[in-house]
């Protein structure tokens, strides 16, 4: 199996650790965690890591969507994943929502 390229762009959320964490473990993920600080540095970490995943959390809407959202046009297979830890749910950059009830649901839409 591929490895997938997962990139997370965090934020000042604690959970965002936790989640690389977890992904980190996985045999057929290849993580990397920026924390976001401006839209170019955003642009060269994705030049050069490729990946297939981004996956943000909700704190960092504000900051980086927009200029994310414009960026990605230009990697059509790319999956941007928001998640919002309140409700448990995850937003799939083509507007699915999948409730997480357990490790195995995030894992699943990788």
């Amino acid at each position: 199996m591929a490895q997938r390229r997962v990139l997370i762009l965090e934020g000042e959320h604690l959970p965002s650790a936790g989640v690389r964490s977890l992904l980190s473990k996985q045999d057929n993920i290849h993580v990397r965690a920026i924390t976001f600080t401006n839209t170019e540095e955003m642009v060269k970490v994705i030049d050069a890591f490729r990946p297939d995943v981004i996956v943000m959390f909700e704190d960092m809407l504000e900051k980086s969507f927009w200029a994310l959202a414009a960026y990605v046009k230009e990697y059509p297979s790319l999956r941007t994943i928001i998640v919002h830890w309140d409700d448990n749910e995850i937003q799939i950059h083509d507007s699915q929502k999948v409730v997480i009830k357990e490790i195995s649901d995030f894992l699943a839409v990788l």
